[in-house]
Protein backbone atom coordinates (compact mmCIF):
# COMPACT_ATOMS: atom_id res chain seq x y z
CA UNK A 1 0.00 0.00 0.00
CA UNK A 2 2.80 2.39 0.91
CA UNK A 3 4.51 1.86 -2.43
CA UNK A 4 1.29 2.33 -4.17
CA UNK A 5 0.76 5.72 -2.48
CA UNK A 6 4.36 6.70 -3.20
CA UNK A 7 4.00 5.83 -6.88
CA UNK A 8 0.73 7.70 -7.09
CA UNK A 9 2.24 10.70 -5.36
CA UNK A 10 5.17 10.72 -7.75
CA UNK A 11 2.83 10.33 -10.72
CA UNK A 12 0.74 13.29 -9.51
CA UNK A 13 3.85 15.43 -9.21
CA UNK A 14 4.92 14.64 -12.74
CA UNK A 15 1.39 15.25 -14.00
CA UNK A 16 1.09 18.71 -12.51
CA UNK A 17 4.60 19.53 -13.57
CA UNK A 18 3.82 18.54 -17.13
CA UNK A 19 0.59 20.50 -17.11
CA UNK A 20 2.36 23.56 -15.81
CA UNK A 21 4.75 23.48 -18.74
CA UNK A 22 1.95 23.55 -21.40
CA UNK A 23 2.21 26.74 -23.34
CA UNK A 24 -0.81 28.99 -23.21
CA UNK A 25 -2.10 30.05 -26.60
CA UNK A 26 -0.70 33.40 -27.70
CA UNK A 27 -2.85 36.19 -28.97
CA UNK A 28 -2.03 36.91 -32.58
CA UNK A 29 -1.13 40.54 -33.09
CA UNK A 30 -2.61 42.23 -36.08
CA UNK A 31 -0.33 42.32 -39.06
CA UNK A 32 1.70 45.45 -39.08
CA UNK A 33 0.32 47.81 -41.68
CA UNK A 34 2.65 49.28 -44.21
CA UNK A 35 3.28 52.95 -43.49
CA UNK A 36 1.24 55.33 -45.63
CA UNK A 37 3.42 57.37 -47.85
CA UNK A 38 3.59 60.94 -46.63
CA UNK A 39 2.34 63.64 -48.94
CA UNK A 40 4.99 66.03 -49.95
CA UNK A 41 4.48 69.74 -49.51
CA UNK A 42 5.51 70.28 -53.06
CA UNK A 43 2.51 71.11 -55.22
CA UNK A 44 2.22 69.51 -58.60
CA UNK A 45 2.15 72.29 -61.13
CA UNK A 46 -0.71 71.92 -63.59
CA UNK A 47 -0.30 73.10 -67.11
CA UNK A 48 -2.22 76.32 -67.54
CA UNK A 49 -5.33 75.78 -69.63
CA UNK A 50 -6.40 78.43 -72.08
CA UNK A 51 -9.78 79.81 -71.22
CA UNK A 52 -11.81 81.49 -73.89
CA UNK A 53 -13.35 84.76 -73.02
CA UNK A 54 -17.11 84.45 -72.98
CA UNK A 55 -18.49 85.52 -76.30
CA UNK A 56 -19.83 89.02 -76.20
CA UNK A 57 -23.38 88.87 -77.38
CA UNK A 58 -24.18 91.45 -79.98
CA UNK A 59 -27.15 93.62 -79.31
CA UNK A 60 -30.18 92.13 -80.98
CA UNK A 61 -31.01 93.95 -84.20
CA UNK A 62 -34.45 95.56 -84.27
CA UNK A 63 -36.63 97.05 -86.97
CA UNK A 64 -36.05 100.48 -85.42
CA UNK A 65 -32.30 99.95 -85.90
CA UNK A 66 -32.79 99.22 -89.60
CA UNK A 67 -35.03 102.25 -90.09
CA UNK A 68 -32.34 104.39 -88.51
CA UNK A 69 -29.37 102.78 -90.30
CA UNK A 70 -30.99 103.25 -93.72
CA UNK A 71 -32.27 106.77 -92.94
CA UNK A 72 -35.76 105.74 -94.00
CA UNK A 73 -37.43 108.72 -92.35
CA UNK A 74 -35.21 111.43 -93.76
CA UNK A 75 -35.98 114.14 -96.31
CA UNK A 76 -35.22 113.49 -99.97
CA UNK A 77 -35.89 114.71 -103.50
CA UNK A 78 -35.92 112.48 -106.59
CA UNK A 79 -36.17 113.26 -110.28
CA UNK A 80 -36.66 111.24 -113.44
CA UNK A 81 -35.21 113.46 -116.19
CA UNK A 82 -37.50 113.84 -119.18
CA UNK A 83 -40.35 111.90 -117.56
CA UNK A 84 -41.78 114.16 -114.87
CA UNK A 85 -41.60 111.19 -112.52
CA UNK A 86 -40.32 111.55 -109.01
CA UNK A 87 -41.22 111.92 -105.35
CA UNK A 88 -40.18 114.44 -102.75
CA UNK A 89 -40.43 114.31 -98.96
CA UNK A 90 -39.61 117.00 -96.41
CA UNK A 91 -39.77 115.91 -92.77
CA UNK A 92 -41.59 118.57 -90.73
CA UNK A 93 -42.13 116.94 -87.34
CA UNK A 94 -41.45 113.65 -85.55
CA UNK A 95 -43.04 112.19 -82.43
CA UNK A 96 -42.08 108.68 -81.36
CA UNK A 97 -43.23 106.42 -84.22
CA UNK A 98 -45.08 109.10 -86.20
CA UNK A 99 -43.60 111.41 -88.83
CA UNK A 100 -45.36 114.41 -90.36
CA UNK A 101 -44.08 115.36 -93.81
CA UNK A 102 -44.82 117.58 -96.77
CA UNK A 103 -43.92 116.61 -100.31
CA UNK A 104 -45.02 116.12 -103.87
CA UNK A 105 -45.79 113.42 -106.39
CA UNK A 106 -44.47 113.68 -109.95
CA UNK A 107 -43.32 117.29 -109.40
CA UNK A 108 -46.89 118.45 -109.66
CA UNK A 109 -49.18 117.36 -106.87
CA UNK A 110 -48.27 118.67 -103.42
CA UNK A 111 -49.34 116.79 -100.30
CA UNK A 112 -49.04 116.41 -96.53
CA UNK A 113 -48.55 112.93 -95.13
CA UNK A 114 -48.39 111.11 -91.83
CA UNK A 115 -46.14 108.04 -91.67
CA UNK A 116 -46.23 105.45 -88.91
CA UNK A 117 -43.54 102.96 -87.91
CA UNK A 118 -45.15 99.58 -87.16
CA UNK A 119 -42.49 97.61 -85.29
CA UNK A 120 -44.60 94.46 -84.99
CA UNK A 121 -45.34 94.26 -88.72
CA UNK A 122 -41.85 95.61 -89.58
CA UNK A 123 -43.29 98.26 -91.87
CA UNK A 124 -43.45 102.01 -92.33
CA UNK A 125 -46.93 102.91 -93.50
CA UNK A 126 -48.45 106.11 -94.91
CA UNK A 127 -51.63 106.38 -92.83
CA UNK A 128 -52.82 109.88 -93.77
CA UNK A 129 -52.53 111.95 -96.91
CA UNK A 130 -54.08 115.26 -97.91
CA UNK A 131 -53.03 116.50 -101.32
CA UNK A 132 -53.89 119.48 -103.46
CA UNK A 133 -56.79 117.40 -104.76
CA UNK A 134 -58.39 117.97 -101.33
CA UNK A 135 -57.76 121.66 -101.81
CA UNK A 136 -59.52 123.08 -98.74
CA UNK A 137 -57.89 120.69 -96.28
CA UNK A 138 -54.52 121.06 -97.97
CA UNK A 139 -54.75 124.86 -97.73
CA UNK A 140 -55.80 124.59 -94.07
CA UNK A 141 -52.76 122.48 -93.28
CA UNK A 142 -50.48 124.88 -95.10
CA UNK A 143 -51.90 127.76 -93.09
CA UNK A 144 -51.44 125.84 -89.81
CA UNK A 145 -47.81 125.13 -90.62
CA UNK A 146 -47.14 128.76 -91.48
CA UNK A 147 -49.09 130.41 -88.67
CA UNK A 148 -49.22 127.90 -85.80
CA UNK A 149 -46.19 125.79 -86.48
CA UNK A 150 -45.41 122.28 -87.62
CA UNK A 151 -46.34 120.63 -84.32
CA UNK A 152 -49.82 122.17 -84.38
CA UNK A 153 -50.37 120.90 -87.92
CA UNK A 154 -49.08 117.47 -86.88
CA UNK A 155 -51.49 117.32 -83.92
CA UNK A 156 -54.40 118.21 -86.22
CA UNK A 157 -53.35 115.57 -88.75
CA UNK A 158 -52.93 112.90 -86.06
CA UNK A 159 -56.45 113.56 -84.77
CA UNK A 160 -57.98 112.76 -88.17
CA UNK A 161 -59.15 109.28 -89.16
CA UNK A 162 -56.71 107.36 -91.31
CA UNK A 163 -57.56 107.77 -94.99
CA UNK A 164 -54.72 105.77 -96.54
CA UNK A 165 -52.75 102.56 -96.02
CA UNK A 166 -49.72 102.61 -98.31
CA UNK A 167 -46.44 100.80 -97.76
CA UNK A 168 -43.39 103.04 -97.68
CA UNK A 169 -40.74 100.69 -96.28
CA UNK A 170 -40.36 97.17 -94.95
CA UNK A 171 -37.49 94.82 -94.15
CA UNK A 172 -36.62 91.43 -92.75
CA UNK A 173 -34.42 91.17 -89.66
CA UNK A 174 -31.60 91.02 -90.54
CA UNK A 175 -32.29 92.82 -93.81
CA UNK A 176 -31.88 91.29 -97.26
CA UNK A 177 -29.58 93.73 -99.02
CA UNK A 178 -28.26 94.39 -102.49
CA UNK A 179 -25.77 96.77 -104.08
CA UNK A 180 -27.12 99.89 -105.77
CA UNK A 181 -25.19 102.51 -107.71
CA UNK A 182 -26.01 106.15 -107.11
CA UNK A 183 -23.94 109.27 -107.67
CA UNK A 184 -21.11 107.12 -109.13
CA UNK A 185 -20.83 105.20 -105.87
CA UNK A 186 -21.94 101.74 -104.76
CA UNK A 187 -24.23 101.54 -101.77
CA UNK A 188 -25.50 98.73 -99.59
CA UNK A 189 -29.23 98.99 -100.09
CA UNK A 190 -32.65 97.56 -99.30
CA UNK A 191 -35.19 97.27 -102.13
CA UNK A 192 -38.89 97.57 -101.33
CA UNK A 193 -41.70 96.71 -103.74
CA UNK A 194 -44.46 99.34 -103.54
CA UNK A 195 -48.00 99.45 -104.95
CA UNK A 196 -48.20 95.77 -105.83
CA UNK A 197 -44.82 95.89 -107.55
CA UNK A 198 -45.59 98.86 -109.80
CA UNK A 199 -42.82 100.80 -108.09
CA UNK A 200 -39.64 99.88 -106.24
CA UNK A 201 -38.01 102.09 -103.61
CA UNK A 202 -34.29 101.71 -102.98
CA UNK A 203 -32.96 102.80 -99.58
CA UNK A 204 -29.18 103.15 -99.18
CA UNK A 205 -27.50 102.53 -95.85
CA UNK A 206 -26.54 105.85 -94.29
CA UNK A 207 -28.30 107.87 -97.00
CA UNK A 208 -32.00 107.10 -97.31
CA UNK A 209 -34.10 106.76 -100.43
CA UNK A 210 -31.87 107.08 -103.50
CA UNK A 211 -33.97 105.61 -106.33
CA UNK A 212 -37.53 104.92 -107.38
CA UNK A 213 -38.03 102.36 -110.14
CA UNK A 214 -41.22 102.89 -112.12
CA UNK A 215 -41.86 99.40 -113.48
CA UNK A 216 -45.61 99.08 -113.98
CA UNK A 217 -46.94 97.88 -117.31
CA UNK A 218 -48.37 101.35 -117.93
CA UNK A 219 -45.04 103.06 -117.27
CA UNK A 220 -43.29 100.63 -119.63
CA UNK A 221 -45.91 101.19 -122.32
CA UNK A 222 -45.49 104.96 -122.06
CA UNK A 223 -41.70 105.09 -121.76
CA UNK A 224 -40.79 101.80 -123.46
CA UNK A 225 -38.85 100.57 -120.43
CA UNK A 226 -38.56 100.72 -116.66
CA UNK A 227 -37.65 104.29 -115.71
CA UNK A 228 -35.72 105.31 -112.61
CA UNK A 229 -36.02 108.54 -110.66
CA UNK A 230 -32.72 109.28 -108.94
CA UNK A 231 -32.13 111.14 -105.73
CA UNK A 232 -30.96 114.65 -106.50
CA UNK A 233 -27.42 115.17 -105.24
CA UNK A 234 -27.25 117.31 -102.17
CA UNK A 235 -30.73 116.38 -101.00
Amino acid sequence: MCWTKIVLSISMVFFFTACGNVDEPREELPAEEEPIAELTDELVEEEPTETEDPAVEEDELTFADIVEEYDVLSSFETDGPGTGLGLGMNVLYKEEDLVFVSGHQAHALGHFRLLKVDHEQQKVIVTHQFSEEQYEIYEELQTKVQEEGEQAAFEWMKAQDSNLYELFFTSDIPPSTTTATWNDQEWEAIEVEIKDGDEKYVFAKGKGLIQIHYQSELAQEIFGEVRVAERIEGE
